[in-house]
């Protein structure tokens, strides 16, 4: 599989690798209901498999503990993205529920 950045919450180059060259992401889909997640950032990669030429894109979020979640889901990629554009303008920690 390869990836391609599309878009970061990060500006660092730095930040962004140690995103998408971890390997101790956990999926999204394996954290237990009502779980609180600090946010801190996020990497949105389009994934190409060489093998099927299927693509789909996926979102690693981190938190301020320096956990990394995964999911390729569109609706939770979409969620997210209207916090923050809601938030834009608030210094406030945001806390993402499961």
């Amino acid at each position: 599989m390869s990836a391609r950045l599309i878009e970061s919450s990060y500006e660092s180059k730095r930040d962004i690798a140690r995103l998408t060259t971890s390997n101790s992401a956990t999926p999204l889909k394996k954290v237990p209901d009502g779980q609180e997640i600090q946010y801190e950032g996020y990497v949105i990669q389009e994934i190409t498999n060489e093998l099927t030429g299927e693509t789909f894109n996926s979102i690693l979020v981190r938190d301020t503990g320096g956990t990394i979640y995964a999911t390729r889901s569109e609706s939770f990629i979409r969620a997210l993205k209207e916090i923050l554009d809601i938030c834009a303008d608030d210094d406030d920690p945001i806390v993402l529920r499961v």
